[in-house]
């Protein structure tokens, strides 16, 4: 959100004449003046040249001076000296005038300054700092040091609101995700920490939090005490650490367990012969209306038998089994499906995988036959050759005639 850019000298022009300031102009222009001298000393000339101006013209109306702490809600107005009637001395009079306009506005500033308007001040590390917010967005820690002299270190992607004096508490921090380190100075009032999943209170002491985030319900809080003691209220556990102590609260309860020896209880399925017609198919899946069911096996409920026949199933070609290999399908039930075709009837060994999808359970021998493709007879690679007689002995050429 970009900074209203005021007009000073409008705004001092208006307080000065009396005219009624916003409740942000009044305080815009109240932390102007805390925060810089030379405003103050501009607005005590401006108010000695006003004096001036009215102790010429005779006019004793009051000059109302409008500032106010962070916290008030009715301006506090003061108004400059009036000129004197009775005795009349031009040089004295503006100058004790402008003289108790400034030690009013000083008064009123070093007044301001003691309230907790500003509770904190970040010392080092990378944040976004938004009225009491600040988130921080570096990758190192930030360190702020607090009115009360307490220190805090915010963890990288942290961040909290410092609200100050919240009741009976002097410092109250919220703590909105992230982590912190906490160095708490000794006071009689107590130190708090507020987060979305539990409250942290202590006197005097050095600790740390964690907003642990969880895969379900809000984050866990786990808090580690260096020394002193602090007190925990979270989900419902009050508990108090000491020095060296830390505790998670909040945290999910681990799923239990299921006893591995308890299975679930299994959904009938079909498995058996069926007999129908190809009504389409696929590269690797018929769809097959089924007529009759030729047989089951005996765990197979009798209702579920007489639930199939009328069905269109979807059958695909099963996978077979490879060790250390994606599984491929069954070659022989590939070439069998590819075979098919529309409208032709067949006798199917099949199993139910769920619904209507079913897998081929296994071909007979005379189907993988059937599906495997045809050899051509063998031609004779030398045709020339003629073959031998057996009774005849190997060929040696011509025999020579005995002489």
């Amino acid at each position: 959100m970009s900074e209203i850019r005021w007009d000073w000298d409008f705004l001092i022009h208006r307080h000065l004449s009396g005219e009624e300031l916003t409740e942000e102009q009044r305080r815009a222009l109240n932390d102007r003046l805390r925060k810089f001298p030379r405003l103050r000393k501009r607005l005590a000339e401006m108010a000695f040249e006003q004096v001036q101006f009215r102790d010429i013209r005779g006019v004793s109306e009051p000059v109302p001076i409008l500032i106010v702490g962070p916290d008030a809600h009715e301006p506090a107005t003061a108004p400059l000296l009036k000129p004197a009637a009775a005795v009349r001395r031009p040089w004295i009079l503006p100058a004790v005038a402008a003289a108790a306009c400034l030690a009013l506005i000083v008064g009123l500033v070093v007044w301001s300054s003691g309230a907790p308007a500003e509770p904190f001040k970040v010392v080092a590390g990378d944040v976004k700092a938004e009225g009491s917010r600040v988130e921080v967005s570096g990758s190192t820690p930030a360190f702020v040091r607090m009115s009360d002299g307490s220190e805090a270190e915010l963890a990288p992607a942290s961040s909290a609101n410092f609200r100050g004096r919240v009741g009976d508490a002097r410092q109250v921090i919220e703590l909105n995700q992230g982590a912190g380190k906490f160095k708490v100075a000794k006071a009689p009032d107590s130190f708090r920490i507020d987060t979305p999943s539990g409250r942290v209170s202590v006197l005097g002491t050095e600790f740390s939090v964690e907003l642990r985030k969880q895969k379900k319900g809000p984050a866990a809080l786990a808090v580690s005490v260096a020394s002193g003691r602090v007190h925990v209220e979270a989900g419902g556990v009050v508990k108090e650490l000491g020095p060296g102590e830390s505790r998670v609260f909040g945290v999910e309860a681990p799923p239990e367990k299921k006893d591995p020896a308890e299975k679930k209880e299994s959904r009938p399925v079909f498995s058996g012969v069926v007999q129908g017609s190809v009504l389409g198919k696929g590269d690797a899946h018929v769809l097959l209306n089924v007529t009759r069911v030729v047989s089951a096996k005996k765990e197979v409920p009798p209702e579920l038998v007489a639930s199939i026949p009328g069905r269109t199933l979807k059958v695909s070609v099963a996978n077979a089994k490879r060790k250390d290999t994606d599984p491929v399908p069954d070659k022989i039930q590939f070439l069998f499906v590819r075979k098919l075709e529309i409208g032709q009837e067949i006798t199917l060994d099949v199993r139910q995988i769920k619904g209507d999808d079913f897998v081929i359970g296994a071909l007979d021998e005379a189907q993988a036959q059937w599906a495997l493709p045809k050899e051509e007879p063998r031609e004779d690679r030398n045709p020339k050759k003629k073959p031998r007689d057996p009774e005849k002995g190997p060929e040696r050429g011509d025999k020579k005639e005995d002489k």
